[in-house]
């Protein structure tokens, strides 16, 4: 009597996105165990991994200098669905 969801979580970089799509590391040198996690979850498909342009990318208000009015468009505005 599980419950079965779905998980979406959004990314603004494709190489994450192509990453995650693959199994094993490839020719990736160094790559976190938790990475491998999130491939496992992506192929039997409890995770999904949608692309997140940098219009709506509300993690730009963390990592980039915006001005005042494109910090206030993203503080305001509704969660990516």
């Amino acid at each position: 009597m599980g419950i079965e969801c779905v998980l979406t979580a959004g990314t603004d970089a494709s190489a994450a996105k192509v990453a995650t799509a693959r199994l094993g590391s490839g020719r990736v040198r160094h790559l976190e165990i938790r990475s491998l996690l999130v491939q496992d979850k992506c192929a039997d498909k409890s995770l999904n991994i949608i692309k997140v342009g940098t219009t709506e990318n509300r993690a730009d208000i963390q990592t980039k200098y915006l001005d005042a009015k494109r910090h206030t468009q993203l503080v305001e505005a509704p969660p990516v669905r």
